[in-house]
């Protein structure tokens, strides 16, 4: 692991998860490139346009606000540029805390960044965690891909 890498991963983390905490769903959809996805072990989701991301991001917030949760905390675990310095691949640990407990038992991501315009961007996760536990696709727009009512 570079050091590079893992600074710019954990800046990366640690900005989204302000993000996210604080409500600010647009800035959330500004910092991925599309298309990309997200997947759980329920499913995949490809997010072609912003809109679509912040949709997610609300989502996302929503289920943290039901879950009592007081922190978000993603850390990486590790982190590396590929050989032509324009994309990152890397993992981290999330911690979403309630009162200095645990609301869901920590788990593992992947996740994908690449370089855009001189800023480095979120390109793609997947979450080793299930989407009945952690609700990290909107319900409704995976029931849409999966071509079912919302």
């Amino acid at each position: 692991m570079t050091r590079q890498a893992s600074d710019i991963y954990q800046t990366f983390l640690d900005e989204g998860s302000r993000m996210i905490m604080s409500g600010d769903f647009a800035a959330v959809a500004r910092s991925m490139v599309y298309p990309q996805t997200m997947e759980t072990a329920d499913g995949v989701m490809w997010y072609t346009v912003p809109e679509d991301m912040e949709v997610a991001a609300a989502s996302f917030r929503a289920f943290l606000a039901t879950m009592g949760a007081t922190d978000y905390h993603r850390l990486c675990v590790f982190a590396e540029i590929d050989a032509d310095g324009t994309g990152i691949f890397g993992e981290h640990t999330t911690y979403i805390i309630r009162g200095g407990q645990f609301a869901v038992p920590p788990y593992r991501n992947r996740m994908w960044l690449r370089l855009d315009n001189g800023v480095w961007r979120g390109a793609g996760l997947a979450a080793a965690v299930s989407n009945h536990v952690c609700t990290i696709l909107a319900p409704e727009q995976l029931r849409a891909a999966r071509g079912l009512q919302a």
